[in-house]
């Protein structure tokens, strides 16, 4: 098939606009995989098209050309949950008792500085990139070092500052986090984080609660993660603080029992599953099967890699379709993967992303589909290879607003190792080597 020249005038200054070619992909779209190609000007998707591109148009602008050769393209991957700073405590005492590992941890904690959070920040980006991941979405502090880091590397982000007012010092975090609601920009977002109903007081969860409200933005906790909190709390004693009117993204959501899902339903809350930390931290498995079946808002995230150890959500895909079939073996797990894109984006609060649509961000990941564990190579059979056989490692390339940001194993936008050598000697001074 013949593809004429897009029509760019609607959105785009056409003197201006760089126009990308992703030619003869298996495009994953509306829950399928077809054959096409993408034309992409500038941020956006501007066609996509069937069969092979041919640019008869005889034009002289610029052009990116790429023959990906029946490779896959998807669009962008969301971490709904991560900490993306604590990649510096990977494998810090894997299996100790919580207090133990707490005690590693926050002595840690307390020497991270705005640049060791910049640093480590952009390190878990390189690590999230190489898997395919576009948007995250991340709970921690120094939110203006994080920020930078987003912005310089380009993915899109929603950071939230990690809230608790047990110490007494809540409401000078809080007040922090208000002013950090300025860095918000196209690729960032700012919301509030408190952290869970056990570091934080109802009266500070009403004051969160208030204050998301008044200034549009969304919120992000930790819920009913672990046995120990079903026996603490249900998420009908937080009805009453306001936490639920917010624009809510809750995270975890293992020890939930139908009353509670109910909640979730009725206040439309956006839920961040995060089964592998779950499982690594002997928390449990979230009814995945009741949530799919009452309609809630699904997504995908690794927590951080200190508990994870990984920020892979091809992991989590795999891990949380293999488990849901043992609960459930009517689980329909293609439907969860399928709606997880635009679900993710859609909670983190990026509405024209995770979809490959004409006007929709190029926000996107291409997997190499010609390795031995994709054969045979024929689009109803990919999500299956996608779930069971491949892997992250098969990422070719990662786009967002139509930059690459990885790329056949390198990072454009960054100097990769310049980061590497900066986040070791972050992690030699926080381990008191220097």
């Amino acid at each position: 098939m013949t593809a004429s020249k897009p029509n760019l005038t609607r959105r785009h200054n056409l003197e201006e606009m760089k126009i990308t070619v992703l030619d003869n992909a298996c495009i994953f779209r509306d829950g399928k995989f077809h054959y096409g190609h993408l034309i992409i000007a500038g941020k956006y998707i501007e066609k996509v098209g069937s069969g092979s591109f041919e640019n008869d148009s005889g034009s002289s602008e610029e052009m990116e050309y790429h023959d990906l050769n029946g490779k896959m393209i998807l669009p962008g991957f969301a971490n709904t949950h991560t900490h993306s700073p604590m990649v510096v405590f990977r494998g810090l005492e894997d299996f100790a008792p919580l207090s133990k590992w707490l005690r590693k941890v926050l002595k840690r904690e307390a020497k991270l500085n705005s640049d060791s959070v910049y640093w480590f920040t952009l390190l878990a980006q390189m690590e999230m990139a190489s898997k395919g991941i576009t948007t995250f979405g991340d709970m921690y502090f120094h939110l203006d070092s994080m920020a930078k880091a987003v912005n310089e590397f380009g993915m899109k982000a929603l950071l939230t500052r990690g809230l608790v007012d047990m110490d007494g010092n809540g409401r000078n975090r809080l007040m922090e986090n208000l002013r950090e609601l300025s860095l918000s920009g196209d690729r960032v977002r700012i919301g509030l984080g408190p952290h869970a109903p056990y570091t934080c007081s109802k009266e500070y969860l009403e004051e969160i609660s208030n204050i998301a409200k008044s200034e549009g933005v969304k919120v992000m906790i930790h819920l009913l993660e672990s046995p120990e909190e079903r026996e603490d709390y249900t998420l009908r004693d937080l009805v009453e603080t306001g936490i639920f009117e917010t624009d809510l993204i809750g995270v975890h959501l293992v020890q939930v029992d139908e009353d509670d899902l109910r909640i979730l339903k009725d206040y439309d809350v956006g839920i961040a599953l995060c089964p592998v930390s779950n499982a690594k931290l002997w928390n449990g498995f979230p009814p995945v099967d009741r949530m799919m079946n009452m309609g809630l808002k699904l997504s995908v995230g690794t927590d951080g890699a200190a508990s994870n150890n990984s920020l892979d959500v091809w992991k989590e895909f795999n891990y949380m379709a293999l488990v849901a079939r043992i609960v459930n073996e009517k689980f329909d797990v293609y439907a969860l993967f399928s709606e997880s894109f635009e679900n993710g984006a859609r909670i983190l609060g990026f509405e024209d992303t995770g979809k490959i649509e004409e006007g929709y961000r190029a926000d996107l990941t291409i997997v190499d589909s010609g390795k031995v564990s994709y054969f045979p190579n024929v689009p109803d059979r990919l999500i299956s290879h996608i779930l069971f056989s491949g892997n992250s490692g098969d990422v070719f390339a990662t786009m967002v607003d139509g930059v690459w940001i990885y790329y056949d194993g390198n990072f454009p936008t960054v100097d990769e190792n310049e980061i590497k050598r900066n986040a070791l000697k972050e992690f030699e001074r926080l381990e008191g080597w220097v």
